[in-house]
C-alpha cells in the first residue's frame, strides 16, 4: 500500500479497460491529478467539448505504440466509440476514489 502523502504527485497511472467489439482491452494512461475542488470544476466544465478534448483534459500519456497525440486520440474516439467514457468514468472514479463492487 502507497504512503499517504499531503503533496500528492502531480500524475497518476492507471490500467482502464476499454469497450471493444467483443469484450474489452486495457490500456495504460497517465492522468494529470486534481484535487477535490479542481475535480468538480473539471467535470462541470465539459458541456461544450468534444470526446478528444476531455481525454486530453485529463491524460498526459498512454501506453499504446501510436503517439499520445489530438490526431490519435481522435482516432482512438472515432474507432471505440465506448473509450471516452471508459477513460473519463475511471478518472473520476479515481480522482474522487469511487470503487465498483464485486
Amino acid at each position: 500500500m502507497a504512503r499517504l502523502t499531503l503533496n500528492p504527485n502531480a500524475t497518476f497511472e492507471l490500467k482502464v479497460a476499454v469497450s471493444v467489439p467483443g469484450g474489452s482491452a486495457e490500456i495504460g494512461l497517465t492522468f494529470k491529478y486534481r484535487d477535490r475542488d479542481e475535480a468538480k470544476s473539471w467535470i462541470d466544465s465539459h458541456g461544450n467539448t468534444t470526446d478528444a478534448e476531455v481525454i486530453l483534459d485529463c491524460v498526459t500519456a498512454w501506453d499504446l505504440d501510436d503517439e499520445f497525440s489530438l490526431e490519435n486520440v481522435r482516432r482512438l474516439c472515432k474507432l471505440y466509440p465506448a473509450a471516452p467514457g471508459d477513460i473519463s468514468g475511471a478518472y473520476v472514479r479515481e480522482l474522487l476514489g469511487i470503487r465498483r463492487g464485486n
